[in-house]
């Protein structure tokens, strides 16, 4: 398990190797130390910061509310569904308006830091049409992805508590 744990649209799905039924018990090592053990990290603090920004986050709150939406409907267990095309066209309308809201909700751009290629790679661009597509494209997802941004910001409060200065 992680130290932080972020919200995440996979957490209603038993995908995970512990939950299947012929899944290897975890086992243990020996601990054998050879090294002098760095102090802890503020482990309590950085995921209280972070459940903070993440709680307040208008992306982390359309991840969970689709989340609540996919556990409600993955759990159908003894539950009849009708069969009626009226139905269909209904639930098929709900779940394209929450699909966009999600997607509307997760193409928002951080401000906090930039996404630049080296000197060698704006070369290499000039030269090539498709690569520099490809990279603005990876650029693009860079800078509009939630996951990457907190873990920069749990970076960055790691970095200030550790200098003192938070």
């Amino acid at each position: 398990q992680p130290d932080i744990r972020l919200p995440d649209i996979y957490t209603v799905l038993d995908y995970r190797e512990a939950t299947y039924p012929f899944a290897l018990p975890s086992d243990s090592l020996s601990r054998k130390f050879y090294f002098s053990p760095l102090s802890p990290l503020p482990v309590a603090e950085l995921a209280g910061r972070s459940t903070g920004r993440v709680g307040g986050h208008p992306s982390f709150e359309a991840i969970r509310r689709f989340t609540e939406t996919f556990a409600g409907a993955a759990d159908k267990t003894g539950k009849a569904i009708p069969l009626q095309p009226a139905y269909f066209t209904q639930r098929a309308a709900e779940n394209q308006r929450r699909q966009q809201e999600l997607e509307k909700a997760l193409e928002q751009a951080t401000t906090l830091y930039t996404v630049e290629n080296t000197a060698y790679d704006r070369e290499l661009m000039h030269m090539d049409a498709y690569g520099k597509e490809v990279n603005d494209a990876l650029v693009q997802n860079v800078l509009t992805d939630i996951y990457i941004t907190e873990g920069y910001q749990i970076a960055r409060d790691l970095i200030l508590l550790q200098a003192g200065k938070q």
